[in-house]
């Protein structure tokens, strides 16, 4: 079984990753709420009872940051009473001058979970890179069961050691997306805080109630 994390899996058994986020601490030395944001790499496949998890556990809104084709491919299965919103990190709609974001979305596309949406999420809140990277990291470690069944079901079905490592590779996530992602972002937009403004259009006041909502007081 995957071990204890201080920000751990919450219980959900037919999703994938499923994370608090709860407890990080920003810069300014606040943390964020607990039952306040989750992360996760599927809804898809989520049982009725996962479904009553999450609703119980208090969430409200999904938010999902796919493409339409991921999501026309794999649906969210919304919990009853949560509010679902369709937000594409990388829209269709962006400058040629984002030309370079798009082709980091096609190349992070066999990554599991690469975590663009939850490093925007966190860096709006003022949680540090180091620790968004520690936590984007964190994936490894808790799809590890997840992905050592994944390869023992193809190394059953006599898939050689070339595939099987294929799978392990595809199914994990490195740290040079992360770094990567952080370069284009300086180079195209000036940073982090610049895409925030100019492309999620986040305004200084939006990010104050975002803080005012997330942050302990």
């Amino acid at each position: 079984m995957t071990k204890k994390l201080t920000n751990q899996l919450i219980g959900v058994t037919s999703g994938r990753n499923f994370r608090e986020l709860g407890g990080y601490e920003t810069l300014s030395g606040k943390k964020i709420k607990m039952h306040k944001l989750l992360r996760t790499g599927n809804l898809a496949d989520l049982s009725p009872f996962d479904k009553q998890f999450l609703t119980d556990y208090g969430v409200k809104y999904d938010v999902d940051f796919r493409s339409k084709e991921e999501v026309y491919n794999q649906p969210d299965r919304v919990p009853d009473g949560v509010e679902y919103i369709y937000d594409p990190v990388f829209s269709e709609d962006l400058t040629n001058s984002s030309k370079s974001l798009n082709d980091l979305n096609k190349q992070a596309a066999n990554d599991a979970d690469f975590g663009f949406g939850a490093m925007l999420v966190l860096s709006a809140l003022g949680v540090p890179f180091s620790t968004i990277k520690k936590d984007y990291l964190l994936t490894n470690i808790t799809t590890k069961d997840f992905v050592d069944s994944m390869v023992e079901h193809a190394r059953q079905n006599g898939r050689n050691e070339n595939v099987l490592q294929s799978i392990r590779d595809i199914q994990s996530v490195r740290p040079e997306y992360l770094d990567h992602a952080i370069k284009v972002l300086n180079d195209e937009y000036g940073g982090i805080n610049n895409y925030l403004r100019d492309v999620m259009k986040l305004s200084s006041a939006d990010i104050m109630k975002l803080r005012e909502i997330y942050l302990e007081d």
